[in-house]
């Protein structure tokens, strides 16, 4: 699942990776929104101009929100449904790569080379990266996106650009960052997203195992509620 966030009234939530471009309803305030090609989640309806959306909130919501996602699905064309990821893909790569400006980040870097790893199969090196009280948790995280990944036939030299989704990597301790692995072209087959929660230990970014394995299991049963429909 992708974390969001309501642009009128800033409740939170998440959603399937290839619901991001389509009609969401908030059910705190009822706004319809989706997400531009520049990656903002906005109001209005898919594929209308974008309207200057409210100052950002100075403080996130923590309650979560319930989007009314079974309403929705049904109307979105096959081809949104399958196009959103690879699209998403493309503006998170632009965004945090020279389209966007600036040298990456060390929490970009570590990440990066943590998903190389997964991408690998290297076990013992995804492991390296946990923090020090979580290297069960990271180990058994890595089965599971792999199993994914392997499931998904993801290659292992696809883009995998991380997004800082929450989070001050210069003064917080704990960032999330979300990465979406994009499905070969031409299948079927679903992107593999991935949310990692980092957290800084002995002066680096190190996977936080624990929950980084929970979020894992939320978006796989996810995914596997949505085939079923």
């Amino acid at each position: 699942m992708i974390p969001i966030e309501c642009p009128k009234c800033g409740r939170g939530g998440s959603v399937p990776p290839d619901r991001l471009s389509a009609r969401l309803v908030c059910k705190a305030c009822h706004s319809v929104f989706h997400m531009d090609s520049g990656g903002r989640m906005v109001l209005g309806e898919p594929g209308t101009p974008d309207k200057k959306q409210p100052k950002a909130r100075a403080e996130a919501s923590t309650s979560v929100a319930e989007f009314d996602l079974a309403q929705t699905w049904n109307d979105i064309p096959k081809p949104v449904r399958y196009g959103v990821p690879a699209l998403l893909v493309a503006v998170v790569a632009f965004m945090y790569s020279g389209g966007g400006g600036g040298a990456s980040q060390p929490y970009e870097q570590r990440a990066e080379g943590l998903v190389r790893s997964v991408l690998k199969n290297d076990r013992s090196g995804v492991i390296g990266y946990a923090t020090a009280n979580s290297a069960e948790a990271t180990g058994k995280w890595f089965d599971l996106i792999h199993g994914q990944i392997e499931q998904n036939k993801i290659a292992s030299n696809v883009a995998a650009t991380p997004a800082l989704f929450s989070g001050n990597a210069e003064t917080d301790s704990e960032i999330t960052l979300v990465v979406v692995l994009p499905n070969p072209a031409g299948t079927d087959t679903s992107p593999v997203p991935l949310t990692l929660f980092m957290r800084k230990e002995g002066g680096a970014w190190q996977l936080d195992g624990d929950r980084t394995l929970v979020e894992a299991g939320k978006e796989a049963a996810a995914a596997k509620a949505a085939k079923k429909k």
